[in-house]
């Protein structure tokens, strides 16, 4: 019995590489490489329908995104990632994922101009959409009375019913008085869950107001807004001049430091691990200067991300931190690191981008630009351009868009139906 040997138990292979697929547009996937043993190099396999080597590169963090390019839409690839050892012999070969990329959507739509107001400089600078029959649109709309008289008391605020559209006036109690501000944003939950900024931030329906003075909340008198995002009337984002940036959780504003003195032009949000976090775009319109592309959370972190074009940022929309869609002086897509001019439209000034999904993106802009992104390509389409306006504010729905603005000195309101 001392000579008796028993043999060890095999030894249990444990797995030190992953794949994990993670999105796709209708051209790119995005997948993550997970290693537990870094420095490694490893090669991307796409499997299908023939093999092929991607790229090779060397992990140096234990999550690494990798991006591949040049697909077709609606198409299911597999990926699997290769170990390689020095000599570049295969060590250890990842279990095989699937990703298939989005189908295009439709560039048809029919198209309906209106303008509101008699002039005196009349303008849309926002709008949400509740409904297919109901939309608000928000700016400083001047009319004249039946004598031809201008009205002292401006309009702010525009209900559209799905056959015409009603000006209304927001009034609200600011500090001891009755005031109708100019309304510059509008991010609406319902009819009876709407948030506006206007300087201070307000929140009702379209029949009952309540302004928030954030200024005097926060005890910072510089604190004034331009637009507003949320996931919910407990988590709003508003945003505006000289960095502004104030936090809203039902019960209490938080004013955010935003570290920058530039005006923040739009804000636009996504979940991500289980909490809200908006993206805001920080330049000065009219003149050079600083210009910054911010992640902001609820608890009051600001991180600035990289924005290697550095143009002028007035506006931003993503549906996840590696597809974001900038505008202003010119337009880009991509994420941190990785950028690129969009092509195939023109080079006007773009004032916001916003879509349902990646492969269903419209911009608008100056002098009437509108495009629209399917997955693959841009269409634009002059037939509704303002040779003498802009499109300054735009909401997207599955059923239409609406873009508004001012052409010469009325307000102007695209709207824009969808083709089955």
């Amino acid at each position: 019995s001392l000579t008796c040997k028993k043999e060890p138990p095999p030894a249990v292979q444990v797995p030190t590489l992953a794949l994990q697929a993670i999105d796709a547009s209708c051209t790119e996937a995005w997948l993550k490489a997970t290693t537990s043993q870094i420095p490694a190099t490893v090669r991307l396999i796409r499997l299908t329908p023939t093999p092929q080597a991607v790229q090779t590169l060397q992990l140096t963090t234990p999550d690494t995104l990798l991006i591949d390019e040049g697909l077709l839409p609606k198409q299911t690839y597999s990926y699997q990632l290769q170990k390689l050892a020095a000599d570049s012999a295969v060590v250890e070969t990842s279990p095989s994922v699937q990703v298939t990329t989005m189908d295009t959507t439709s560039h048809n739509f029919t198209w309906q101009i209106d303008t509101l107001g008699d002039g005196a400089g009349s303008v849309l600078y926002d709008v949400a959409i509740i409904n297919d029959t109901l939309a608000y649109a928000v700016g400083e709309i001047y009319k004249r009375d039946s004598l031809g008289n201008w009205d002292p008391l401006r309009y702010n605020f525009a209900k559209w019913n799905g056959q015409q559209w009603e000006l209304k006036r927001v009034t609200v109690n600011f500090r001891g008085s009755l005031i109708t501000p100019p309304v510059n944003g509008i991010y609406a939950f319902s009819a009876t869950d709407i948030w506006l900024a206007a300087g201070m931030a307000i929140h009702g329906s379209e029949r009952n107001w309540v302004g928030h003075d954030v200024r005097a909340i926060t005890g910072v008198d510089a604190l004034s807004f331009t637009k507003c995002w949320g996931s919910s009337s407990t988590d709003m984002y508003f945003v505006g001049l000289a960095g502004s940036i104030a936090h809203y959780d039902g019960t209490s504003w938080r004013r955010i430091e935003s570290g920058t003195t530039a005006n923040i032009n739009d804000a636009w949000g996504i979940q991500q691990d289980g909490e809200a976090m908006a993206l805001v775009g920080a330049s000065n319109r009219y003149s050079t200067g600083e210009t910054k592309l911010l992640k902001v959370s609820s608890t009051g972190g600001v991180r600035s991300l990289e924005w290697g074009p550095q143009r002028t940022i007035q506006t931003v929309w993503l549906r996840s931190l590696h597809t974001i869609f900038v505008g202003g002086d010119g337009v880009y897509l991509g994420g941190p690191h990785r950028w690129r001019a969009v092509e195939g439209i023109p080079a006007l000034f773009s004032t916001r981008v916003r879509g349902i999904s990646i492969n269903d993106v419209i911009v608008v802009g100056a002098f009437g630009l509108c495009a629209h992104f399917n997955g693959v390509r841009w269409q634009t389409y002059p037939e509704v351009a303002l040779p003498d306006g802009t499109y300054e504010g735009l909401t997207v729905s599955r059923s239409f868009f609406v873009a508004v603005g001012q052409i010469a000195s009325r307000a102007a309101v695209l709207r824009a139906q969808r083709m089955q």
